[in-house]
């Protein structure tokens, strides 16, 4: 590894680099992810009985938004953390880069798997528990 002594100046130029590497890499998957928002939309709520309510046409664009986000920050992260890790292995010893190294991938997969289980076991259950609450009393409509 490069053990090359860096001032305070070079530290804050690497950062600024790799800051603005993560902030492009944001913008065009967030730009990728507006193209198919659409198709996100219907993917996800492919599991209702019937359409979603929008209380406006802003709405629309609200959620087309929120769906672009959500998705540029998902598929953004790991390069986020692979930047990160660019910036602070040149100041780990060889034993501690690979003892961290290690960590890498789980936190990455433990990500996915939280990602899954939020969106298939949690979410359903927790619509279900909340629409059963007014079972009844109410004419339930939901809105997107």
């Amino acid at each position: 590894m490069d053990k090359k002594e860096q001032t305070i100046i070079e530290h804050l130029i690497e950062f600024r680099q790799r800051f603005l590497a993560v902030l492009a890499c944001f913008f065009l998957v967030f730009l990728v992810g507006l193209l198919f928002s659409a198709d996100i939309y219907r993917w996800l709520t492919s599991n209702f009985e019937q359409k979603l309510l929008v209380l406006g046409p802003d709405d629309i664009l609200w959620i087309y938004i929120s769906l672009a986000s959500l998705v540029a920050f998902s598929l953004t992260l790991p390069f986020l953390v692979y930047q990160v890790w660019e910036f602070v292995r040149p100041a780990l010893l060889a034993n501690e880069a690979r003892a961290v190294f290690a960590y890498i991938p789980a936190t990455f997969l433990c990500f996915v798997m939280g990602l899954a289980f939020g969106f298939y076991f949690v979410t359903p259950a927790i619509l279900q528990v909340l629409l059963s609450l007014g079972e009844g009393l109410f004419e339930t409509r939901l809105t997107a």
